[in-house]
């Protein structure tokens, strides 16, 4: 702007003169009923100048616009990347950009989780990202973002990946049914029985396996529900435990068809037999009555072929 006033003005400067030197004569004008009398020169020249200050004005109006567009477009920029930010981290706000429109309906397409964060300084929170989905646990405080957030589901997962007694706190005050899953499955492999009982953890077959060695394994058989394949598997773990015929009796007493199996296995045939018909265990007393009539068939193959 500066150099144009510059060049403007000696413009302006030099046709005045060069029409002062080319013609000397007096023009006399009617400017809002006034009458003025100047040289033609000057004329010229107040003419050039009316021009210089509408272009003035024009292109002052221009910058201005300019200006105005620039700094919308920046500030669309940080909305821009404030939305970025939101959708991936799952937080439900949206602005819309004032100038750069086309691009709110890519943003809005973004999922959160389905990202590949590559380091950015733009979006310093890839880096926490990044982290999560490595299994690392991150600070989301910072964030803000819901409990049912899938980020904070994800770095309470990782969190309990990590750290088991974590598990406990899920059970006691989480809702999220993927963590709790995740929990209970924690608890289960734990050789703490009050953990379990406290928890309401379904006894399963590897709650029982993991807790062969426990002296309330009995307590644990007698409220568990399993198959009779799973009660066999049992028996055979604790045969390989305990080598007492007399302790595994008593702890599978009451679990009639791994008790038939292990009085079979320890040749305690009699006691055997009148257990199968005393509780109709159809597939042991097959079995017992094969053998009373000369067939040898090993036990283990016995099972192994009809039930596990």
């Amino acid at each position: 702007m500066k150099k144009y006033s510059i060049v403007s003005i000696l413009f302006i400067g030099f046709v005045g003169l060069f029409v002062y030197i080319n013609s000397n004569n007096y023009t006399t004008m009617s400017v809002f009923g006034i009458n003025i009398d100047m040289p033609n020169a000057v004329w010229m020249m107040s003419s050039l100048f009316v021009f210089y200050l509408f272009s003035i004005i024009f292109m002052a109006v221009l910058r201005y616009k300019n200006f105005k567009f620039d700094k919308n477009v920046k500030k669309d920029i940080q909305i821009i990347k404030d939305n970025i930010k939101n959708k991936i981290l799952g937080i439900d706000k949206f602005r819309n950009t004032q100038e750069l429109h086309h691009i709110n309906n890519f943003v809005k397409n973004i999922k959160y989780l389905n990202i590949s964060p590559i380091k950015d300084k733009e979006f310093k929170f890839f880096e926490d990202i990044e982290k999560l989905q490595k299994g690392e646990e991150v600070e989301l405080k910072k964030y803000k973002l819901s409990a049912d957030n899938e980020w904070v589901i994800l770095n309470q997962l990782n969190k309990l990946n990590n750290d088991e007694n974590y598990a406990k706190t899920i059970l006691r005050t989480s809702k999220n049914e993927t963590l709790l899953k995740k929990a209970r499955d924690i608890i289960s492999k734990s050789t703490d029985l009050n953990d379990i009982i406290e928890f309401n953890i379904p006894i399963s077959k590897d709650v029982i396996l993991n807790n062969i060695e426990n002296k309330e394994l009995p307590k644990l058989l007698e409220q568990s529900k399993l198959k009779n394949s799973e009660y066999i598997e049992i028996a055979q773990k604790a045969h390989e435990v305990y080598k007492n015929p007399e302790i595994l009796f008593s702890i599978f007493e009451k679990q009639h068809f791994a008790y038939v199996y292990l009085l079979i296995e320890f040749e305690v045939i009699d006691k055997a037999l009148e257990v199968a018909k005393e509780y109709e265990i159809k597939f042991f007393e097959y079995y017992l009555i094969l053998r009373e009539n000369g067939y040898k068939i090993d036990i283990k193959e016995y099972i192994n072929d009809r039930l596990l």
